[in-house]
């Protein structure tokens, strides 16, 4: 009897310790702070589809904020642990876009934007800039990001 719970408890214990494994894993965090109908202006002069920058402190992000023509409060957000990626695109009016998470590619040098999938989408081009905060070291790392099958450099810092 003894015996038949042996393999339990060890699989118990080996499942347990792959959860522990991969929680640690995912210490990588994404979080919208800010998101509004607004871009730089050289999109708009210069017909870029798509752009990103990076803040890795205040003084960055009030620089990108002001790029970016955006309104309201600027977020608090500790440099220390995170950092900013400013996102600027177009987007159907008929199929806003939506962040779902993101994957580090190419030796973390690249951060691919996941987004939620929708359907059929009229072919108007409305801006929208996001505004993340994501893992510090991450950003420190990002050379490239890719959002929407578009793969750019990304500025700043």
């Amino acid at each position: 009897m003894k015996r038949a719970f042996l393999p339990i408890i060890l699989a118990a214990l080996l499942f347990t310790g792959c959860s522990i494994v991969n929680s640690e894993l995912e210490t990588n965090t994404l979080t919208l702070l800010h998101q509004e109908a607004q871009l730089p202006e050289e999109m708009f002069t210069d017909h870029i589809q798509f752009s990103a920058y990076k803040a890795l402190d205040h003084y960055d992000l009030i620089e990108y904020w002001n790029l970016f023509q955006l309104k309201g409060d600027i977020p608090e957000v500790n440099f220390d642990k995170s950092a900013v990626v400013l996102l600027g695109t177009f987007e159907p009016s008929t199929c806003p876009h939506y962040i779902e998470g993101f994957e580090q590619k190419d030796s973390d040098h690249t951060v691919a934007f996941q987004l939620k999938p929708y359907g059929d989408c009229t072919f108007d081009a409305n801006p929208m800039s996001f505004v993340l905060k994501m893992d510090r070291d991450v950003v420190e790392k990002l050379n490239w990001v890719e959002f929407d099958r578009e793969i750019v450099e990304i500025k700043g810092a």
